[in-house]
């Protein structure tokens, strides 16, 4: 009987290192390996497997070639993908290679600085730029942002200072993140839409900001050819709604249960923990991430099994 496992990025770079490690955990993640190459056992990479790679290959590139290789060598080029615009996601061969060198052009984009963006396509002109960061935002934008903390989390830099250029660049941040996945683009619009409507801020000023950041990523444009040849798994138990798997995964978190401190690694956790959600098995080394998946899992009745490395190897047969 076929299985299908999503693993953590943390858990790809523990297969990869196992030999260097102390005897325990070589062992450890010896009999992981050794199950997941199993022939009846599928392990699909996917793109926010290739998100994590490329905030580690700008800071140092010459690691990546083994993390790649790794995922290559545990999903045979099997990928699961939620492409831009899809209403469900997508299982297919994609080599792993080109898949990663695509999205680095992408990747690119969406870590400029908002004022190198506004320079380099001269978006908006420097007395504009001035001209914002001397605009205050509205005095209800505290007790606003306190309403929700949601609000208070991806408008935190316009909370703490306090002028327009400040929330320009929030709102930049959702865009860049964004760019990793179209539900939570759509998502995180909402709010952005949903705090204009209530601050009554300038629509014009939004549209300047949005107009660098309208077009999809092409990385998640769905390639055809020979990496569909395969019979990939087609159909999966009550595929959930992406949207709204990332909103309560994100609920979860602004509600301060098992909180991430940062805003991009609950982005990113979502977004694996979405994957895992199509598998039968999700396999992460992160007790937050494990947690608030479990927690989505059951509200939406999805049957996925959560562990962490040991405790799968645990469930394992002795003979195994």
């Amino acid at each position: 009987m076929s299985r299908y496992i999503y693993i953590d990025s943390d858990v790809f770079d523990c297969l990869e290192k196992r030999a260097t490690r102390s005897d325990e955990i070589r062992v450890l993640y010896d009999m992981l390996y050794t199950e997941l190459k199993k022939p009846n056992t599928f392990v699909p990479y996917s793109n926010a497997h290739l998100s994590d790679l490329g905030r580690g290959y700008r800071n140092d590139p010459s690691f990546i070639q083994g993390h790649l290789n790794i995922r290559s060598e545990i999903s045979k080029g099997l990928c699961i993908v939620q492409y831009w615009g899809h209403e469900q996601v997508t299982w297919h061969y994609r080599d792993i290679q080109e898949f990663f060198h695509s999205a680095l052009e992408e990747y690119d984009t969406y870590t400029v600085s908002l004022l190198s963006l506004c320079l380099r396509h001269n978006a908006i002109p420097i007395s504009k730029l001035i001209e914002y960061k001397q605009q205050p935002l509205p005095q209800n934008f505290k007790s606003f942002c306190n309403s929700n903390p949601i609000f208070k989390t991806i408008f935190a830099r316009a909370n703490a200072e306090g002028n327009f250029w400040a929330l320009c660049e929030d709102i930049y941040e959702i865009y860049r993140l964004s760019l990793k996945d179209y539900s939570v683009y759509k998502r995180l619009r909402s709010y952005v839409n949903e705090a204009q409507v209530k601050l009554k801020l300038p629509r014009q000023s939004f549209k300047e900001i949005r107009t660098l950041m309208d077009a999809p990523p092409n990385f998640l444009a769905l390639v055809d050819g020979a990496w569909e040849q395969h019979n990939a798994r087609t159909k999966v138990s009550d595929n959930v709604n992406y949207q709204n798997f990332t909103s309560l995964y994100a609920k979860i978190d602004f509600l301060g249960r098992r909180k991430d401190e940062k805003f991009p690694n609950m982005i990113d956790d979502s977004i694996h923990a979405f994957y895992g959600g199509h598998c039968d098995i999700f396999i992460s080394n992160d007790s937050k991430c494990r947690d608030k998946a479990k927690e989505v899992y059951s509200k939406l009745k999805i049957a996925t099994m959560v562990y962490d490395s040991k405790e799968f190897v645990e469930t394992l047969p002795a003979s195994a």
